[in-house]
């Protein structure tokens, strides 16, 4: 919020030197967002998902220009009803200013959403934000409070320094990490290289790269060797549950990604990608992980309540080797759909999904989302929730 209110002060400042350029836009959401559980989850007991609620969010967009400066500012206020409860919560999910002094070179500061990378299911080469919103486009990315500077002295080739300074909005995930990120753009090709680091600690190195083979053909790729965040794993010991929870660390890892993307003549996109995670849970990992919430969910209510809590939500992705599949129509269709399948190849359990939306004119939009998970009680996409659904409509004003 901090950042949020120099960047407001920033904007008055600039707006009183002397007239900009304002544009703005409005989306007002009304959706009703359903969801089911399996009902013999062991956190069931721990955790309670409503089965429906009702949500309206209002998310203006205010961008400001004005010689070198250019500022954006994106609040928004929503509310949810739920059964026997109601909320509201209005906050900055971006908002920043951005200076260029001289051709090629800009400094920029406060609250974004900082995403790149080609891949459709999982961005390993972005520290910031690994998970993007591509699986559901309604649902925005929070974003983290950032100073940048970038310097492009090749049409080619850009440098720049990322500092994230906040979470923002967000009240879990790393608070501090600062990244150099190197560009190159070709006329069939394009990549990156990073490094990044959290204050005091060992530095990881990402990247990616794309080749576009032919005109229907584009194959990419993403990487990242680094040291992963500690996560919760359970182990037997003598106590009153019978288990502790212990917060490791692996060494350094490889996470990939390997993908490709086909464009048919009807202008339909087809992704297909293959990714490894090197931080996820082994064979024997995960069998300890499943024996732990089998053993504490039989406790008496609330005595292992705190430690099942620990284990509701392990590293996403949970284990090793993933596939997926998306496929989607064209942008200017009237109806546009976009159907995504993600299998965890070491559990056998997977997760799809299917996005919808149709324009009722230029400024109405009624969308839909479903998604269905399957696998066993103990498998990733098994575990607790087993589908979700947003029904939806959109005004632009």
């Amino acid at each position: 919020m901090r950042v949020a209110i120099a960047f407001s002060m920033l904007i008055c400042a600039s707006a009183f030197a002397q007239t900009p350029a304002v544009s703005s836009r409005a989306e007002l959401l009304f959706y009703d967002n359903t969801t089911s559980t399996w009902s013999d989850s062991a956190f069931n007991r721990i955790a309670h998902v409503p089965d429906h609620s009702l949500n309206l969010e209002l998310r203006p967009d205010i961008n400001i220009e004005q010689d070198a400066m250019t500022a954006v500012l994106r609040p928004r206020v929503a509310a949810r009803t739920e059964p026997d409860a109601r909320h509201s919560d209005a906050w900055i999910n971006e908002g920043w200013l951005r200076w260029r002094p001289i051709e090629g070179t800009s400094l920029q500061l406060g609250r974004e959403a900082l995403l790149w990378g080609p891949a459709a299911f999982w961005n390993p080469s972005n520290p910031f934000f690994s998970e993007n919103n591509k699986d559901n486009a309604k649902r925005e990315i929070a974003g983290h409070d950032f100073l940048r500077a970038r310097w492009q002295w090749h049409e080619a080739w850009a440098l720049s320094l990322v500092s994230q300074l906040d979470r923002g909005h967000t009240p879990s995930g790393v608070q501090r990490r600062d990244a150099m990120k190197l560009d190159w753009t070709g006329n069939e090709a394009s990549a990156a290289a990073l490094l990044s680091a959290e204050p005091g600690k060992s530095a990881g190195w990402q990247g990616w790269a794309q080749w576009t083979a032919s005109d229907a053909l584009i194959i990419y790729g993403e990487s990242a060797w680094q040291r992963p965040a500690s996560h919760a794993q359970p182990y037997a010991a003598m106590g009153t549950t019978g288990w502790q929870i212990a917060n490791t660390s692996s060494p350094y890892e490889l996470n990939t990604v390997a993908g490709a993307a086909w464009t048919f003549e009807n202008n339909w996109t087809l992704n297909a990608e293959w990714w490894r995670n090197g931080n996820g849970l082994t064979h024997n990992e995960a069998s300890i992980l499943s024996q732990a919430v089998d053993a504490l969910s039989t406790q008496a209510p609330g005595l292992a309540d705190a430690q099942l809590a620990s284990l509701i939500q392990p590293t996403t992705p949970l284990r090793r080797h993933y596939a997926g599949l998306q496929l989607m129509n064209g942008s200017d269709a009237k109806i546009g759909w976009t159907l995504r399948y993600k299998r965890n190849l070491d559990d056998r359990s997977g997760e799809a999904f299917v996005m919808i939306k149709r324009d009722l004119g230029d400024t109405l939009q009624l969308w839909g989302n479903l998604m269905l998970r399957h696998g066993q009680h103990d498998t990733e996409y098994g575990r607790w929730i087993r589908s979700s659904a947003m029904l939806g409509v959109s005004w632009f004003m």
